[in-house]
């Protein structure tokens, strides 16, 4: 079963499943041009990241279900503790979420909403004493497909710059042990 929605800036759609009878549901989500889908999952019993031979929740940052534009997938066990689960946000203005599962359950399996938040820059030129920077969207996961790169400044030549990395969290490259997906690189040091 198949649902096409749309926000507006500044309004949230709600996705949810309860008690489901088909085992395959997609939602097709779009916003207007110059903004991103932020999608912020609520409920999600059923799937939790690990082995997807019960249930799968997949979220695309494209229309179709393609493999090379997977955002998340969480598979699995029951998702128990506090709200929301995940906060998911698109590099354009689409995403596809798909819910599929092996054997019909009572009760809401999921619920979500999504809604339309302006395109964020990424990236630039910061002369200062002190500062942070951040990933766009943080602390929602950042957009798939994104490449940041900032050049820090000290406002007068002969200081150092001292960094602190307070949280840092990145998606593992299954296929190999290097950072050939995502990384941090501090001065050509990844």
């Amino acid at each position: 079963i198949s649902f096409d929605l749309y926000a507006k800036y500044g309004n949230n759609r709600t996705l949810s499943l309860v008690s489901p009878k088909k085992p395959y549901y997609q939602w097709r989500l779009r916003v207007p041009s110059g903004h991103v889908v932020r999608l912020v999952v609520v409920t999600l019993q059923g799937a939790t990241p690990g082995s997807c031979a019960a249930h799968k929740l997949s979220a695309y940052d494209f229309l179709l279900p393609l493999q090379n534009k997977i955002i998340a997938r969480w598979c699995g066990l029951p998702v128990s503790g506090s709200s929301p689960v995940m906060k998911l946000t698109s590099s354009g203005n689409v995403m596809l979420v798909t819910f599929s599962f092996s054997r019909q359950k009572d009760g809401t399996i999921f619920k979500a909403y999504f809604q339309a938040i302006p395109k964020a820059g990424c990236g630039g030129s910061i002369s200062s004493w002190n500062g942070s920077i951040s990933s766009p969207y943080y602390p929602s996961f950042y957009p798939p497909n994104i490449d940041c790169t900032w050049t820090l400044r000290v406002p007068v030549p002969g200081y150092l710059i001292s960094m602190t990395i307070v949280t840092l969290d990145i998606q593992d490259s299954p296929s190999s042990d290097g950072c050939e997906e995502d990384w941090l690189d501090i001065a050509g040091a990844k």
